[in-house]
């Protein structure tokens, strides 16, 4: 198998229509976001309305610039970063470190 075959084999998961490899990245950046909110002491209300504020124009400037996802995989990006938002903030809220 060559290498173009083997990366088209990987295509759904690089560029999946609504979950690809690329979800884990937003999951856990989100997950950093949360945590790092909490630390600042940024109450949880601030912290979701201003990840998901910028997650979502993250969104749209890939939109702008070329980036070849469909818009369905944009939006459950955007919900999947403001999840991982919500759980690293109330896992930090829970543990209270």
């Amino acid at each position: 198998m060559s290498l173009n075959e083997e990366v088209e084999d990987l295509s759904p998961w690089l560029n999946g229509k609504y979950i690809d490899l690329w979800s884990i990245g937003h999951f856990l950046g989100g997950v950093g976001v949360g945590i790092w909110t909490y630390k600042l002491g940024i109450d949880f209300y601030k912290s979701f309305v201003g990840a998901g504020a910028v997650i979502i124009l993250w969104e749209v400037f890939e939109k702008l610039y070329k980036d070849p996802e469909c818009w369905e995989n944009r939006v459950v990006d955007a919900f999947i970063g403001i999840a991982g938002v919500v759980f690293g903030y109330l896992v930090m809220e829970y543990l209270d470190i």
